[in-house]
């Protein structure tokens, strides 16, 4: 698993909910903007989520998303 920075809007539930099912949230931080998360996944579910089209139909606020890994050195 790696750890990644994702950035989502308030209102993109699924997407929140996908994560905390999907893998191991470490921090939250919830903005009036946007709720930021670091967040450990599989390199497999990294890509899923990053396929823009991922969860896109439930979740109008999906453009929004940023998902960013961490580098370790």
């Amino acid at each position: 698993m790696r750890l990644h920075h994702v950035s989502l809007a308030p209102d993109d539930g699924a997407a929140l909910s996908w994560l905390y099912d999907h893998g191991e949230v470490l921090e939250r931080e919830d903005t009036a903007r946007e709720v930021r998360l670091t967040v450990r996944l599989e390199p497999a579910d990294a890509a899923r989520f990053s396929n823009p089209e991922f969860l896109s139909e439930t979740s109008p606020s999906a453009h929004g998303r940023r998902l960013s890994p961490i580098r370790k050195d």
